[in-house]
């Protein structure tokens, strides 16, 4: 039985809406793969027979004219079957060795299945064993082999294979030294890279590199062949490679997508409550739902969606097609098969089954295995079917939440519909939060605006500084002042293609009864995103240990917000969490409103956010950085209007994070220092930045990253290394999109930028909190003054005091007061210099010089004077004054450097600053004296030149 997801909702008296598409028509040319390929299909090869695409077609008559090639074509589009029969064909001729290329053990593994059909449907000889006790592999022989770290010890040799598939790392490793494959390599003659869509920028960049290396050391030449589903501009490729482009679309069958509401009797009671009609509230529904002055009324509705999706699920069971449901976690996807009847170990004997990276490898290809046959109806996954497993019986996509990046979405798509038989498939919405809301608010332009951003942009630049590291590391290149500037000192680091998927740390949930493992963590979301005080939306928890027991890091969470919680016989509660606590319910009991601490956490009605910060030596460029929390804040806000608006409270955990939990690893990191009134902008500013490079050139919303220090050091960093900040700080242009992206494009960007849909979009999903009321020229203004802090550049206005001499000595006395790094330092006429631990005293004491010294001004900088302390003489705010002519950020680092050309001041500061943040007693005469040497520059420029004009 077919299944309609019309009738399976109805039944079970769910609302929703729906919109259907019409698809792209199954069409192809009238060339057979047996036209082009004489000499393979003289034998009996099944696809000779079939008919080839456009794209197909046009890439094996540039193979066969020896051309690299990039091929940029839709899932289901037959790109595996266009190097396969190229291949087939040239093997059967002589010699021809081809190294492909998989970003995962897991996509090799399904590939090699389809494959090894073809081969052997061609004569040639491969056999397959399974091997292994407590880990069972299935290893290949002959003339297809692939290789990987889980059969390397079954494969004694591979120089007699003609086909090896394998992954990056693998390669990588043949790179460095001797290695098991480098006999066949030295053969090769067209090396393959599938599913190029899937490394991001950084590791693309790197894979290119590595290839470019094999090439060099084997001395070989061979073709190159980039496969792609989603990659927004193949153009990039061109810097590493000569390649031309091939892309194209495939059949695409009749689509309807369901979007879930919520059960028809809740749906009554929002209507009436809102005192709307039903009609109006299903039509409307996303723009009710993700307006903040109605949200109360839709949350118990979302949490109750959460609830009602295994239901619709377990009709699924009964229809013949297959259903994949894309689930937000591990531990929510064990949780769903476990109510559809399944197990975790999947065994045949349901048809239901969880395939993820916390599955063994066999018992994921047994449910990839029975996706194929028909037994299994409804698969439930995380990311490990998002690409390359090649189920072609797929009909039905259901999404649990919306995926975070357009990539994911469009790639789980693309999991439907692949067989021409399939006339018509299914996309299923269940909606759980209010950013899926924000998404939703009409799916006719919100959704679909979504995914006209397109797929993110792959940033792939030759200049690239990880890359000079890797041929340091190999030893090709010779460069310890290098090594220095990074920050490597003593033995060079070991690269790993996936080193940041290597370290991982279990999360373990108190409910109140039990404490067991429900997840694995990499290192990076341990430090961003598990802090301790930390809520995790996804369990519903707080994270009441982040720390190393029995020389083991551990995260534990509860959802039982008892006083004594004991997990594994340890103690593991919070006098921090416990603390929060008590402010919450403080805050609840002043809105008059009861705490019920889980409720509203699963109303999203109280969140947490981490600040981070990274700590590195100099002021920027390519680092060895070491990420690290600053705060943990939580946001709570009223379930109900407080006069007229909602009321938001802002908590700080009494704690500071330790900087031992940190994050090591190399990318490009720059610090700025911030005037003192933006210190509390850096969120609205760089976000706008953000949002308009993802509108304007597809930079992934999470490439750039940023944070504060506690000096007020504005550092700017990408997640991983592409060297995209190096350029613009460098006033170079990088082409993105076919657009030349440098600072004034940027600044250009940003003072154009108008209030449009897709904008707010993106802001809204960036930080639905700040971006959800603001004034959008506020903000606009704000982000131009932060372009400068990220290129490294000056207002234009500056050029007005070209040429003007700036006196070394003092035209006229100042008292200064100024800050950094929590301390206060009093300078006084004669240049004395007093530090103290807190502002009071620091203003107290210039009071008295000003007592003393009558002629002097008072020149606060980033320090508050109040009204309590009277001056007799004019307090000048330098920084406001030359701002005011110049129109942007230009702050005492920033003005040393352009003045007296000496750059040291940001680099002592931020050292310094390190040192406090590690700890350590840091002694910072040195650094006050020459801020009040450079500010006193500054008050001669404003005394000098601007008081005049």
């Amino acid at each position: 039985m077919i299944c309609d997801s019309s009738s399976i909702l109805s039944s079970l008296d769910l609302v929703f809406q729906k919109f259907s598409d019409s698809g792209v028509p199954y069409t192809t040319t009238n060339v057979k793969f047996r036209d082009v390929l004489p000499t393979l299909c003289s034998r009996n090869v099944r696809l000779c027979d079939l008919n080839m695409y456009q794209h197909q077609l046009e890439a094996i008559n540039k193979l066969m004219q020896g051309k690299n090639l990039v091929v940029n074509a839709e899932t289901g589009g037959g790109k595996t079957e266009i190097w396969v029969s190229y291949a087939l064909e040239m093997q059967l001729k002589g010699e021809f060795n081809v190294l492909a290329i998989y970003p995962t053990k897991a996509l090799a593994g399904d590939q090699i299945e389809r494959i090894v059909k073809y081969y052997i449907e061609a004569g040639f000889s491969v056999s397959k064993q399974v091997k292994g006790k407590t880990k069972i592999v299935e290893v290949y022989y002959g003339d297809v082999i692939k290789y990987d770290g889980d059969v390397s010890n079954y494969i004694q040799s591979v120089k007699r294979a003609k086909t090896l598939l394998t992954n990056p790392e693998v390669v990588k490793n043949a790179l460095f030294q001797n290695h098991k494959i480098s006999d066949f390599l030295k053969k090769v003659r067209l090396i393959v890279v599938d599913e190029f869509d899937f490394y991001g920028s950084s590791k693309s960049t790197v894979l290119l590199h590595i290839i470019k290396g094999i090439i060099d050391k084997f001395g070989i030449k061979p073709q190159i062949v980039i496969m792609s589903a989603t990659l927004s501009d193949p153009e990039v490729v061109k810097p590493f490679f000569d390649v031309e482009i091939i892309g194209g679309k495939s059949f695409r069958p009749a689509n309807d997508t369901y979007i879930v509401l919520g059960k028809r009797d809740e749906l009554n009671a929002i209507s009436k409550a809102l005192n709307v009609s039903f009609d109006d509230l299903v039509k409307n529904f996303f723009k009710y739902a993700s307006d903040p002055k109605k949200e109360i009324y839709f949350l118990q509705l979302f949490k109750d969606n959460a609830q009602l999706l295994p239901e619709y699920l377990d009709k699924l069971k009964g229809c013949d097609e297959l259903t994949i449901i894309f689930s937000r976690s591990i531990s929510e996807a064990n949780n769903l098969v476990g109510k559809l009847g399944g197990k975790v170990n999947y065994d045949g004997t349901a048809p239901v089954a969880v395939h993820h990276s916390g599955i063994d490898k066999y018992v994921r290809q047994q449910v990839e295995n029975d996706m194929r046959s028909g037994k299994l109806k409804v698969v439930v996954t995380v990311k490990t079917l998002l690409q390359g497993i090649d189920v072609g019986n797929v009909t039905r996509v259901v999404h649990v939440g919306i995926p975070d990046s357009v990539r994911e979405f469009i790639q789980r798509e693309g999991r439907k519909g692949r067989m021409a038989s399939i006339k018509r498939t299914e996309s299923v919405i269940f909606p759980l939060s209010l950013s899926d809301a924000v998404l939703l608010e009409d799916y006719s332009t919100s959704l679909k605006e979504w995914l006209s951003l397109g797929s993110e942009s792959l940033i792939l630049l030759p200049d690239n500084e990880f890359l000079k590291l890797i041929d340091v590391i190999r030893g090709i290149l010779n460069d310890r002042e290098f090594l220095k500037s990074v920050g490597i000192t003593g033995t060079l680091p070991q690269i790993s293609f996936y080193e940041q998927l290597h370290k991982t740390v279990p999360k373990l949930l108190f409910d109140g009864k039990n404490c067991n493992v429900v997840d694995k963590l990499n290192y990076r979301d341990v430090v961003e995103k598990h802090q301790l005080g930390c809520i995790d939306p996804m369990l519903n928890a707080i994270v009441v240990r982040n720390s190393v027991i029995n020389g083991k890091r551990h995260v534990i969470e509860t959802s039982d917000f008892s006083s004594s919680i004991m997990c594994n016989n340890i103690n593991i509660s919070s006098h921090v969490v416990n603390n929060a606590i008590a402010y919450y319910e403080d805050i609840c009991f002043s809105w008059k409103q009861h705490p019920d601490l889980n409720g509203d956490i699963e109303r999203g009605k109280v969140w947490s956010k981490v600040s981070l910060d990274v700590l590195f030596e100099g002021d920027g460029g390519f680092k060895q950085v070491h990420e690290i929390a600053r705060k943990v804040f939580w946001y709570i806000e009223s379930r109900r209007k407080i006069g007229q608006e909602y009321k938001v409270e802002k908590i700080e955990l009494e704690y500071t994070p330790s900087p031992n939990l940190k994050y090591d690893f190399l990318t490009y990191v720059y610090a700025s220092e911030l005037e003192p009134d933006d210190v509390n902008k850096v969120d609205k500013g760089m976000y706008f930045i953000l949002a308009l490079l993802r509108l304007n050139y597809g930079i992934d919303l999470g490439l750039i990253n940023f944070g504060v220090s506690n000096s007020g050091i504005l550092k700017i960093w990408e997640s991983e290394p592409t060297a995209l900040l190096k350029r613009l700080r460098e006033m170079k242009k990088v082409k993105v999109r076919g657009t030349e992206l440098d600072c004034k494009k940027l600044l250009d960007d940003v003072r154009n930028a108008q209030p449009f849909r897709r904008l707010e979009l993106v802001l809204k999903y960036l930080d639905p909190y700040t971006f959800n009321n603001f004034d959008f020229n506020e903000v606009k203004a704000i982000a131009e003054r932060f372009v400068h802090y990220l290129c490294n550049t000056i207002p234009i206005q500056l050029q007005v005091i070209s040429g003007t001499m700036i006196p070394k000595s003092p035209l006229i006395r100042s008292i200064i007061i100024d800050s950094f790094g929590g301390k206060y330092a009093v300078s006084s006429p004669t240049g004395e210099i007093s530090i103290f631990d807190n502002e009071e005293e620091a203003v107290k004491e210039a009071a008295k010089l000003n007592i003393e010294f009558t002629d002097a001004i008072v020149v606060p900088y980033g320090v508050s004077i109040g009204k309590k302390y009277k001056f007799q003489n004019e307090v000048v705010y330098i920084d406001k004054e030359i701002n005011r002519l110049l129109g942007g950020p230009i702050t005492p680092s920033k003005f040393r450097e352009l003045v007296l050309n000496d750059d040291s001041l940001l680099k002592e500061e931020n050292e310094a600053d390190n040192s406090i943040t590690r700890g350590e007693e840091v002694e910072l005469t040195k650094i006050f004296r020459k801020r009040a040497e450079t500010i006193r520059l500054m008050i001669n420029l404003w005394k000098a030149y601007l008081t005049d004009k």
